[in-house]
């Protein structure tokens, strides 16, 4: 039986954390500005 030892390699953990959250806030940003967009449009009708 051979065993697989991973190393916890906290670097490339934090930028991929970093990464999905920078991604998480473009999606709410792009979101909340078609949110806005469609309040606006509705509210000039």
């Amino acid at each position: 039986m051979s065993r697989v030892y991973s190393v916890k390699d906290n670097t490339v953990e934090n930028r991929l954390f970093v990464n999905r959250i920078i991604a998480a806030f473009v999606v709410i940003f792009i979101l909340t500005t078609g949110l806005v967009a469609r309040l606006v449009y509705l509210q000039n009708c």
